[in-house]
């Protein structure tokens, strides 16, 4: 493996961290604006969508760009293909905290029957599931990897 594909592989991978880092962002700060009703945020969240889906684009171009002239092998192809996985959960994970926001902005003039406890502990503990799945895949943790497998069962 060439120096200058390592560096771009470093790069996608920064990128993705990027990614992830906006996305759980996002969930959380979806789920807040659900629990307090926050209506603001909740357009804010749907308005920033588009600069999601750019990032995956942009993301996914790069993968295909790497896969088409360095032609990686092995351990490089795997990796770049689960990156293009990656981007693409990514991108619906983000799509999620769009419809958890418009719930939100259709609770306009409404209050909560009770206060939320159950929704932001399951968002709280996907998100940790999600920062731990993405720093398993960087650091090719296969424990981190097989302890976020078994915290699915929540």
């Amino acid at each position: 493996m060439t120096n200058a594909f390592q560096h771009k592989l470093e790069k996608l991978y920064s990128k993705m961290l990027k990614m992830a880092s906006i996305v759980e962002d996002t969930i959380q700060k979806s789920v807040e604006a659900l629990r307090v009703l926050d209506f603001d945020t909740a357009e804010k969240i749907i308005l920033e969508d588009d600069f999601i889906d750019n990032l995956e684009h942009e993301l996914e171009m790069e993968c295909l760009t790497l896969l088409a002239t360095q032609q990686p092998l092995a351990k490089d192809l795997r990796l770049v293909g689960a990156t293009l996985k990656v981007i693409t959960d990514l991108e619906r994970i983000a799509d999620h905290a769009v419809d958890i926001s418009r719930v939100t902005l259709e609770l306009k003039g409404q209050k909560l029957i009770k206060p939320l406890i159950d929704i932001p502990r399951m968002a709280s503990h996907a998100v940790e599931m999600l920062h731990n799945s993405i720093t398993a895949l960087i650091n090719e943790d296969i424990e981190l990897s097989n302890k976020v497998m078994e915290s699915d069962d929540f």
